[in-house]
């Protein structure tokens, strides 16, 4: 077993989804024991490029986010830490805004406060009956 600082002057790595060979130079994307190179970190279903904020790891192959399989019955299997975590900050904000108190329509609204001289013309009439005579 070769200690971090010997494993950057070994054989190079193969690209997970190209196969071809990877250098430290090349800045390589790890991800778990997967590594892949900057042309070779797609979408295992759709080929999209992906970035490091966009990936999900899925039975050991990476996805775009919007493109994993729908096999899993559990959709929070397989999906990578940073994921899971967004969907679920995502439920709670949502939760907070939909359960927070229901929305009845007897509540007042900021607009709710006709100023007088709205009220008085419509009383009294504008002027304007909505027809133009010529």
């Amino acid at each position: 077993s070769l200690s971090l600082k010997d494993q950057a002057y070994t054989m190079s790595d193969k690209c997970h989804r190209t196969g071809k060979a990877i250098y430290p130079m090349d800045n390589p994307i790890r991800i778990g024991e997967m590594v892949f190179s900057k042309q070779g970190f797609k979408c295992a279903s759709s080929g999209a490029s992906l970035t490091l904020n966009n990936y999900v790891v899925f039975e050991g192959d990476v996805y775009h986010k919007n493109h994993v399989p729908k096999t899993a019955p559990d959709g929070s299997a397989g999906l990578g830490l940073s994921v899971a975590h967004a969907m679920a900050s995502q439920a709670t904000s949502s939760s907070a805004k939909v359960n927070a108190k229901s929305y009845t329509g007897s509540e007042a609204s900021g607009f709710s406060a006709i100023p007088d001289h709205i009220s008085k013309a419509k009383e009294n009439g504008s002027g304007f009956g909505g027809t133009r005579t010529i």
